[in-house]
């Protein structure tokens, strides 16, 4: 996208360990298809309404040691949220849209934008891919980003769904607005730039000769009737 050039953040060759059991790095044990992923409660409720609700609010989890959560489709998804919760970014783009489903679930705007600044900056899929998942997760800021990058029609014809009916009236919007934008201007004609009309006789005037001889000639008879009027008064 058009930002100032960043450098990449490096990947890490390992993954987050969350299998560690020891009491002093944990409070909590959240199980995803039985696999345990020891987490604290409090830094994931510090940037997530739903675990601050299941954590701190009158649900039975509240004072549980583990809790099985049924949203993320598999484990590897759960890790790959919890990393990119962590500061990581993102290790697998396939996932990328299991992820954003559950932060948008999770009202974790923390991964959320993460995720955003990684499609902005890094990303390896396609632009049309991009785009896509924009609108299945409804990230409005990816959207703009995509479509201000567009330069030709061409490129805004490749990006959006070939079914146009599938996109929503917002990002409809968004399209046509762009696409309004990269049609060439249409310059009003001035009256100022037309070719003077033709002549047929050397005695057609232009207007504004026209107006001069009207003029002179209304002058001479203003001129006329004063001198007639000084006449008849002095006689």
């Amino acid at each position: 996208m058009s930002e100032e050039p960043t450098e990449k953040k490096a990947r890490t060759n390992t993954l987050m360990d969350f299998s560690d059991p020891d009491p002093n790095l944990h409070d909590v044990v959240l199980v995803v298809e039985g696999q345990k992923f020891y987490c604290l409660r409090a830094i994931l409720a510090r940037h997530s309404e739903y675990f601050y609700s299941l954590f701190f609010k009158d649900f039975k989890e509240k004072d549980e040691k583990e809790v099985e959560l049924k949203d993320p489709p598999n484990p590897e998804v759960f890790q790959e949220f919890l990393e990119i919760f962590h500061g990581d970014i993102p290790r697998n783009e396939e996932l990328l849209e299991d992820v954003l489903i559950l932060s948008g679930l999770w009202q974790c705007d923390l991964v959320t934008q993460r995720c955003v600044d990684y499609l902005k900056r890094d990303a390896n899929m396609s632009l049309k891919a991009q785009f896509q998942l924009a609108m299945d997760c409804k990230l409005d800021e990816l959207k703009k980003a995509i479509l201000d990058d567009v330069m030709m029609s061409s490129e805004l014809h490749d990006i959006v769904p070939d079914d146009i009916m599938t996109m929503d009236h917002q990002t409809m919007g968004m399209v046509l607005k762009r696409s309004l934008e990269l049609q060439p201007a249409v310059r009003r004609e001035d009256p100022r730039d037309r070719s003077p009309p033709p002549r047929f006789g050397d005695d057609l005037l232009r207007p504004h000769e026209m107006m001069e001889r009207m003029e002179r000639h209304y002058a001479g008879r203003r001129n006329d009737v004063r001198r007639r009027f000084r006449n008849y008064h002095n006689n």
